[in-house]
């Protein structure tokens, strides 16, 4: 049989194809989830849902040599930069990396920033921060920084590179080393100009969120700002200090977001929530009371 280099369009084709088969999935294992063990455990578990059904589904077809329904509908099988079939050890290395590294990696980032700022911590990286309040706000900057615009950026960036060259869609893919060959001959020059295009986009937008970072980090005065912070926390008893409220979801202190009934979730979770709904009117249940909402009704709770 002959084999294609897959283009950029059949690759992302194949990957949106997957992405709706996972979110239909997450969606009956939750359900299973809430019905089996009830409200309480599936709050518990709710934050590793992603990871289970990435696991699940992966288990199932690429750590079990055959193809994810995406690849299939578009006719793409896995192979290493020899054009042979990917090992076992290449897809294994590629599924533990797309399902559990991305929660591993959130997870720590908030242990980290939580331990630098815990009054207990004298040392951190060699460096004393009991005494230079500057320096322990710096650090957590520095993480709170690298979850919420760091490791996105790194995504956009990757994703700029392979809308330019093509090759690897995701960053485990592009570790583990995997490509792709399409049983289909296709040249689509047009589809292919467009993706460069969006690939030239995404680096502009790209370069302007590193240059705008870069020149609020040299136009910046961390004093102030720590001693705003420290001001605010004071006058208002805001919770970036010490919090009451823990999310009954992922159970951590984060700053609140309401629904339209009235409970309270951290934003992640509930956005998270929300945009995994399966209606066609874009609504979903509150994991609480199952009332209907819209993620544009949900509002964040500020200075409390």
């Amino acid at each position: 049989m002959q084999w294609y280099e897959a283009e950029r369009a059949e690759i992302v084709r194949a990957a949106r194809r997957d992405e709706e088969h996972l979110k239909s999935l997450k969606e009956q294992i939750s359900n299973a989830l809430r019905d089996l063990f009830g409200i309480s455990i599936w709050r518990q578990h709710y934050k590793y849902l992603n990871s289970i059904t990435e696991i699940v589904y992966y288990l199932l077809t690429t750590l079990s040599a055959r193809q994810t329904l995406g690849e299939e509908y578009l006719g793409l099988v896995q192979v290493d930069s020899n054009r042979s079939a990917a090992s076992f050890l290449r897809r294994f290395f590629f599924v533990a990396l797309h399902s559990v590294s991305p929660y591993l990696l959130e997870n720590n980032l908030k242990k980290l920033e939580r331990n630098v700022g815990h009054p207990s911590t004298s040392r951190f990286l060699g460096i004393r921060v009991d005494n230079n309040e500057t320096a322990r706000e710096s650090f957590r900057q520095l993480f709170r920084w690298l979850r919420f615009t760091g490791v996105p950026l790194a995504v956009v960036v990757h994703m700029a590179v392979f809308y330019l060259y093509g090759s690897f869609y995701s960053i485990s893919k592009r570790l583990a080393g995997i490509r792709y060959l399409s049983m289909r001959p296709q040249s689509n020059i047009e589809a292919s100009k467009l993706y460069k295009f969006l690939g030239i986009v995404s680096t502009l937008q790209s370069i302007m969120t590193i240059s705008t970072l870069v020149a609020s980090l040299v136009t910046s005065n961390p004093n102030s700002d720590g001693h705003r912070r420290r001001s605010l926390s004071k006058e208002n008893g805001t919770f970036f200090s010490a919090s009451k409220f823990r999310c009954p979801i992922c159970l951590d202190s984060s700053p609140p977001a309401a629904t339209p009934c009235g409970h309270l979730f951290c934003w992640n979770c509930i956005i998270e929530h929300a945009h995994g709904g399966d209606n066609a009117d874009g609504l979903s249940p509150c994991p609480q009371c199952r009332s209907m909402f819209h993620p544009n009704r949900i509002v964040p709770l500020l200075n409390l």
